[in-house]
This record gives structure tokens, C-alpha cells and sequence, in this order.
């Protein structure tokens, strides 16, 4: 694995360390940062030789979590159901070109629309928008012409979401100890 590989990879593990260290009140953090995970869970397997496989169920479990956290559910349970079926799509018609890049687009892009729209203005936010928004952008980039440039680019937006979630969870009230 190449070094930069390594660092992109150890970035996942961040949101974790952040909420188990400061430990905020609320179990939707934990939910939170479990659709972090799921990104450092699919870089691991796909480490391990399964990039195919993970590449078709990552985005649909952190697109979930993101919704079911983040919006209420006669909101949460459409943007749900679309992005089965566009994982259902592409895994259907995966010789077609474009229905992969269909799967990450309603994904990341439904991710970044519900922090837009039911997060105030802060860190959170920021976080979703940028490792999200952005992230769909640069991964857009890297799917037209890939090479280090957009994929530093994307890894770029994955490190400052990660930066954004940890000032978000220090930001939040810690649990008080009894």
C-alpha cells in the first residue's frame, strides 16, 4: 500500500477516536460516526481484495444512516428507497457505463442536500457538505480521468470532513460523569 494510501485510509478511523474520546451527549453521534465508518470499513475491504463488493453496499448503508440521523422519516425512508434502487440499478446493469457513478451521485448527493437542508449553519454541516458535496465532485473528477490529482482531491475532502466532524463533536456538550 502506498503511503498516501495508508494516510487516507487511517483518516477514516478519526470520527471514531473524536466521539469516543469527548463522548457527546446523544446517541445520534454515534450514529454519525458510524456512517463515518462505514467509508473506513469499505477502504479496508477494499484493501483486502473487495473494492467490487463494497463499491455496491457502502454507499447505500452511509446514505441511510446519514438520512435516518439527519432528516425525519417521511423524508429519511424515500431517500432510502432511491438509493436502493439506484444500488439495484447498477448492480443490475453494471456493464453499463454511468449507473456506478448513478449509485454515488444519489448517495452523497442526498447525504449533502439533507445536511443542507435540516443542519443549521457549524461544523456539522460543514462536514457533510464538504466530505459529501464535495467529495461527489472530486470523485466525479476521478471517475472521468483518474489519476493522483483527483484522487488526492477527493482524499482532500474526506480529511477535512473529518477535521470538520471532530471540531462539531468537541463543539457538543460532553456527557456529564456521575
Amino acid at each position: 500500500m502506498h503511503p498516501a494510501q495508508s494516510v487516507a485510509l487511517a483518516v477514516g478511523a478519526v470520527p471514531l477516536l473524536a466521539v469516543v474520546l469527548r463522548r457527546p451527549k446523544g446517541s445520534a453521534w454515534w450514529w454519525l460516526v458510524a456512517a463515518f465508518g462505514v467509508s473506513f470499513v469499505a477502504d479496508v475491504a477494499g484493501w483486502l481484495g473487495f473494492a467490487g463488493l463494497v463499491s455496491q453496499v457502502y454507499p447505500v448503508a452511509q446514505a441511510g444512516l446519514f438520512a435516518l440521523v439527519l432528516a425525519p422519516a417521511s423524508v429519511a425512508v424515500p431517500v432510502i428507497g432511491l438509493t436502493i434502487a439506484a444500488a439495484g440499478a447498477s448492480v443490475t446493469w453494471r456493464e453499463a457505463a454511468g449507473l456506478d457513478f448513478l449509485l454515488h451521485a444519489v448517495a452523497w448527493g442526498s447525504t449533502a442536500a439533507l445536511a443542507w437542508r435540516y443542519l443549521l449553519p457549524g461544523a456539522l454541516r460543514t462536514a457533510l457538505l464538504v466530505g459529501f458535496g464535495g467529495g461527489l465532485v472530486a470523485w466525479t473528477g476521478f471517475v472521468l480521468g483518474p489519476g493522483w490529482f483527483w484522487w488526492s482531491a477527493y482524499q482532500t475532502t474526506r480529511a477535512l470532513a473529518a477535521g470538520w466532524f471532530v471540531a462539531a463533536v468537541w463543539q457538543a456538550q460532553p456527557k456529564e460523569v456521575a
